[in-house]
Formats: structure tokens, C-alpha cells, sequence
């Protein structure tokens, strides 16, 4: 129909009237659905479920701010987050019965609270007030135990020895299976606390030393005391070896027995060990391992012919050594004597240093004046070799030997072969690069030598100025063979005091360390390593988990290196795929007090048994400006959903 301009005002006016009122017959035919408690008759639509909000308030112990506690109905997908009143509100929950609670990182959960939201009649709106709930502040002490729980811990006390007389500071004491460890002070004290009632294995370790384990007991709130010392045995120590007895004989011209032995010794040339002869020719070996063994002597103006072979089982040997004297050797052979001097050493020391020409079969060993006499030696040109263990051989050639010559070569010095400290490897190796920080990062210095610590810890530096502190460890795995000591320097990130800084590099120098004996670093050993950027050092659940169980109770968790920027940390730099079921817009953080690093609570309601990817990007930064170092992804998959088993009803 088209109204024509022919109609008269007054008749437009009542055509108007007439389709106003047939409109608001429409709209009241419509309203007349509802009634005045709010329901809808139940003649007007399908019926639907009854749908509860429930609304209430939560309150901090130490009054802080409320906002962000987290409110749940636990094992539910239904949460909410208080504001800066304490006040929230989780609508859309089906009738039933429930266990509401709420939880903030530094705070206990409370106990669950029993709720009950009736299932009929159906229609929407009710509003279930909840009781207030209170957050007391955690009093969490150690592995998440409260201060109750941990009254009950016990603890395990002792004392070490080094059966060389050497300090017994810095001896490695671990509780078995566990991460549980303590080091030994300077009087070989130790304390590990804080542990469980129960049955514990502990180890005993330090490079160079035999491993020692005991057995013992804890018992709840009781501090266990070894009874025994634990003595540490030097790990080259043998066990006491075998001996062999025996006697010198010294032949006269005649064949007649001299009854009076001056100045004789006798060695074993394997083990270059000598032992000097008493004034009766009796003289003792002791501590040798079971095997063949060669003995030869000495005594002015005598001469072993050939060495004596013995042969050391489990029972002493007993033998006899003949020496003639020097004129009754028969030929043109010469006689070669001299001394040897070990410059580190008091006269009357020089035992046991072996002496020979070489490419020949004469050998002899020095006494304790250091003499030595070589007999039957060919004429010729000769060279006179001289080793001892610990000590730089001597090596003198063209020494020209004639036949029948009895010859005195004179004296020579023998200097110690002094093997000086010095850092075998570093870990990290000396340039490595994207070194991550963390809470401690240590570098590893394997060493020859068995280090003094104190003169390490003096001689250490690092630049830029950042805290640390040096310590000994065990020896690695794969460390190199002539690996004698580890000294590690842990790298601390923990305030206040200078810190590791992002992108850095860091030179570490060592020079000026002393081993056992005193001898200093011949030349100072330098290294350099260049920190990362900002990381993510750990993640809740790990990545690749394949069943993950994360709830309200349990959120995914992200620990970073540095203290992040909240506005950083946004949709567009924090990726969920799939998209689970529910993302609050509320961002949850905790600052490590130590630190001051940031720890990431995403309040994400996750769907069961899907396979989800959270990708971090580079965008995220620090307050300081400084970028994730590289692209994060944590890939896990969630439990499977639960079946439910239904019951009949009688």
C-alpha cells in the first residue's frame, strides 16, 4: 500500500496511531512469556538447563592485593580471577555438586570448600553467594613441605679424615638416588638437613681418593650422628704388599765371607725402590705387589755379577745376594764408578737413583752417599744413563772407557722433574658462545695437579665484575686421563651484588695457583665466553610431555632468566595452538626473590587428550629491553578425559 499525498493530515495522524498500537500489541504478546520472578513460562519454550553464577570474595592473610588469585571449582573447567577487591564471579555452571578453592603463587590453597547448586526447576539466574575465602601466606621451607612438615625432617652429621694427614676440606658427601649433597669444611665436618625419615645410603668422594659409602638411618626430627670417622684412602695406596728377607754376602779374594758390610744397598730395579743393608748383611723389602722381581747391589769395592731374580707370592721370600770383591774380577774389562746428587735432598738421601751405559746390561744403583759403580764395562765410547723417578735423566755421552780402567766419572746433579700445575681443559670451552644464564652457571677447570683451593680462589678473577665463589669437585667422566683435580667456579645471578649481564662476553683469568707442594702455575691460563640472551630456562610441563595433566591446580608454568615485561607478554608473542577452551585476560606472574626473574602462570583451560603448542616468540622482552634470545615452543599433550561410570538408580 502507498499512501498518496491526497490524504489529509488528520488522516495520516490516525493511519500512524492504528500501526503503533498493533506493534506494541506485538511487543506485549511477547513480554507476556515472562513472568514477574523472571521465569518464562514453561508452555512458551523447550526446557533448558539450569544454568548457577557463583559470586563472592577472597581475602589475603597479609592484606596484599587479591588481584589475580585464581577461584576454581577443582577437577571443573570453571575458574575466575578476583579483582583488586577480592570480588569474583564464574557464571554458567551446571547444577551439581562441587569442591570450590583458590590459589596464588607464594600463598597455600586452601582446603577445598563443599558446595551444592541444585539441578531443578529450570531456569536461568540463580546466584550462589559463597563463604569468603582466605589466602594465607606460604610457609613452604623445603621440597614444598610447611614449617609442620618439616619439624619432623631429620638430619645427618659426620666427620672425615684423609689418612695421608692431608686436609680433609671440600670432601663431596651426597645421599644416595637423591640430589641431597653437602661439602666438608676445613676440620672435615659436614651437615646435610632437611631430610625425610627413612633409610639412606651416603658416598664420599674426592678426586685422587677411594670412594667411601656408608649406611645409616634417619629418624623424624633427629639429628643422626655417625659414630665412626669416615677415613679416605688415597686411591694410588695399595694394599700392604709382601716382603722379601734376605741377606749380602761380600766374597773376599780368598772366598771368605768380610763379616762387617759398610755402606751397601740393595733395589729392585721395577719399582726403583732401595733399601739399605745393615752393618750384618741382613736387609727387608717390604709392601711389594705378587711378581718376578730383580734385585741388584751395591758395596764399595764389590760387584753383583748378574742380578738376583725372586719371585713374591703369599708368603715372604727369603734370599741370599753375593758380591765379590773388585779384584777378583778376571779380564779387560773397566770399572766405572761416580756419585749422583739429587739437589732437592739432604745428604745422605741420594738412594735409589738407577745408573747404566746404554745398549748394555750394566746397571747399578746409587747409595745413600749417591756413589754408584758399573763393573765389566767395555771399552769403548759410552753414554751413562741415570733416572730416578721424579727426577730429570741424565744423559752424558762420549765418555771414552778403556780396557782394564778403573774410573772415577765424578759427580752430577740430578733436579727434581717438577710437573706444574696447569688447567687441562675449561667447561665451558675457552670462546664458546650463547653460554645461557641461569641461577648458577658454573665453569669447570680440570687441572693436573691437586690444587691448593684457597690459593685458586686468590688467584681467580673475572671481568666484567660479576659474585662467585670457588669450590673442588670430583673428576669428570670424559675428562683427560692426566686429569688430577676440578675446581669449579660458580657464577652466581642471585641479588644484590654485580650479576651476569645478557650478551656479555666474560675473561676469566687463573694465575698464581699453587698444587699440594707448592708449585705455582708456571703461566697464567685465560679463557672467554659470551652469555645468551633472555631464555626459558624451564617449563611446566615439559616440553614433549605426552601426558600432561594441567588443571587450575596444576598451570602451565614457564620459568624465564630475567624479569619480563607483562606488556611483552601478550597474545601476539604468546601462541596457543589449538585454541583451548578458555584464555583469561588476566596475566600472572611471580618474581623470584632471589633474583628478580619472572615466572609465567598461563590460566589456560586446556581440552583433554590434545596435542597443543605454545610458541614464545622474540618479542617477548625484559624491562630492560632485552629480546628472547630465539623462538621457545613447548609441545605437550593433555590426559585423556575420564570415564565416568554411571549408576543406576534403585
Amino acid at each position: 500500500m502507498v499512501f498518496g499525498t491526497s490524504k489529509t493530515p488528520g488522516a495520516r495522524w490516525k493511519m500512524w496511531t492504528v500501526l503503533c498500537l498493533a506493534v506494541l500489541a506485538c511487543v506485549s504478546c511477547e513480554r507476556a512469556e515472562v513472568t514477574m520472578d523472571g521465569r518464562r513460562d514453561q508452555n512458551s519454550q523447550t526446557d533448558q538447563p539450569r544454568l548457577y553464577e557463583i559470586r563472592g570474595r577472597v581475602e589475603m592473610s597479609d592484606g596484599s592485593d587479591p588481584i589475580g588469585v585464581q577461584i576454581f571449582l577443582a577437577g571443573q573447567p570453571y575458574a575466575a580471577f578476583a579483582d583488586s577487591g577480592g570480588i569474583y564471579r564464574i557464571p554458567g555452571i551446571p547444577g551439581g555438586a562441587y569442591q570450590l578453592t583458590a590459589q596464588k603463587p607464594g600463598f597455600d590453597t586452601p582446603s577445598p570448600m563443599e558446595i551444592g547448586l541444585e539441578a531443578a526447576p529450570t531456569w536461568e539466574g540463580p546466584i550462589f553467594e559463597a563463604p569468603i575465602i582466605y589466602l594465607t601466606r606460604s610457609t613452604e621451607m623445603f621440597g614444598g613441605l610447611t614449617r609442620a612438615a618439616a619439624a619432623a625432617l631429620g638430619s645427618i652429621s659426620g666427620r672425615v679424615a684423609m689418612t695421608d694427614r692431608t686436609s680433609p676440606e671440600d670432601v663431596l658427601v651426597e645421599i644416595s638416588g637423591t640430589d641431597r649433597a653437602a661439602l666438608t669444611n676445613s676440620g672435615g665436618a659436614f651437615t646435610i638437613q632437611n631430610l625425610p625419615p627413612g633409610d639412606y645410603e651416603i658416598v664420599f668422594s674426592q678426586s685422587a681418593y677411594q670412594p667411601a659409602i656408608v649406611a645409616t638411618s634417619v629418624a623424624p626430627g633427629q639429628v643422626t650422628r655417625l659414630a665412626n670417622r669416615i677415613d679416605m684412602v688415597p686411591a694410588f695406596e695399595e694394599q700392604e704388599g709382601l716382603s722379601v728377607l734376605g741377606r749380602l754376602l761380600l766374597l773376599g779374594p780368598g772366598g771368605q765371607v768380610d763379616q762387617g758390610v759398610q755402606g751397601a744397598s740393595v733395589g729392585v730395579v721395577e719399582t726403583q725402590q732401595t733399601v739399605p743393608v745393615q752393618t750384618d748383611g741382613t736387609f727387608e723389602i717390604i709392601d711389594l705387589p705378587a711378581g718376578t722381581y730383580s734385585l741388584i747391589a751395591t758395596a764399595p769395592g764389590f760387584v753383583l755379577n748378574s742380578p738376583v731374580s725372586v719371585t713374591v707370592g703369599e708368603e715372604p721370600v727369603v734370599t741370599v745376594i753375593v758380591m765379590r770383591e773388585t779384584s777378583m774380577v778376571e779380564g779387560e774389562k773397566a770399572s766405572i764408578s761416580g756419585t749422583i746428587i739429587l739437589t732437592d735432598r739432604q745428604p745422605g738421601q741420594y738412594a735409589g737413583v738407577t745408573v747404566a751405559f746404554a745398549g748394555t746390561s750394566n746397571t747399578g744403583i746409587t747409595g745413600p752417599d749417591g756413589r754408584f759403580t758399573l763393573r765389566d764395562v767395555e771399552a769403548g765410547t759410552q753414554m751413562l744413563l741415570a733416572t730416578h723417578q721424579g727426577y730429570k735423566p741424565i744423559e752424558v755421552g762420549g765418555i771414552e772407557i778403556l780396557a782394564g780402567e778403573v774410573a772415577d766419572l765424578g759427580v752430577f746433579e740430578m733436579e727434581p722433574d717438577i710437573e706444574l700445575p696447569k688447567v687441562l681443559q675449561s667447561n665451558p670451552s675457552n670462546g664458546a658462545r650463547k653460554v645461557v644464564i641461569d641461577r648458577i652457571v658454573p665453569v669447570r677447570l680440570v687441572m693436573n695437579k691437586r690444587m691448593r683451593l684457597e690459593s685458586v680462589q686468590a688467584g681467580l678473577s673475572i671481568t666484567p665484575l660479576c659474585r662467585y665463589t670457588v669450590r673442588r669437585s670430583s673428576l669428570p667422566q670424559d675428562g683427560p686421563s692426566n686429569a688430577r683435580d676440578v675446581m669449579e667456579v660458580l657464577i652466581s645471578s642471585e641479588l644484590p651484588g654485580p650479576v651476569l649481564q645478557y650478551n656479555t662476553n666474560y675473561r676469566l683469568t687463573l694465575a698464581g695457583a699453587t698444587d699440594l707442594e707448592g708449585n705455582a702455575m708456571a703461566e697464567p691460563f685465560r679463557m672467554s665466553f659470551t652469555t645468551a640472551g633472555l631464555r626459558v630456562l624451564e617449563t611446566f610441563p615439559r616440553s614433549g610431555a605426552a601426558d600432561a595433566s594441567v588443571s587450575a591446580r596444576a598451570p602451565v608454568t614457564v620459568r624465564f632468566n630475567g624479569k619480563v615485561s607483562e606488556e611483552s607478554l601478550q597474545r601476539r608473542t604468546v601462541r596457543i595452538d589449538p585454541t583451548p577452551a578458555a584464555i583469561s585476560s588476566v596475566v600472572q606472574t611471580t618474581s623470584d626473590p632471589a633474583t628478580g626473574w619472572t615466572t609465567l602462570f598461563m590460566p589456560v583451560s586446556f581440552k583433554y587428550g590434545t596435542a597443543y603448542r605454545i610458541q614464545f616468540t622474540t618479542r617477548i622482552r625484559t624491562e630492560g629491553g632485552v629480546w628472547l634470545d630465539e623462538p621457545f615452543n613447548l609441545e605437550f599433550r593433555t590426559v585423556a578425559a575420564p570415564e565416568f561410570i554411571s549408576t543406576p538408580v534403585p
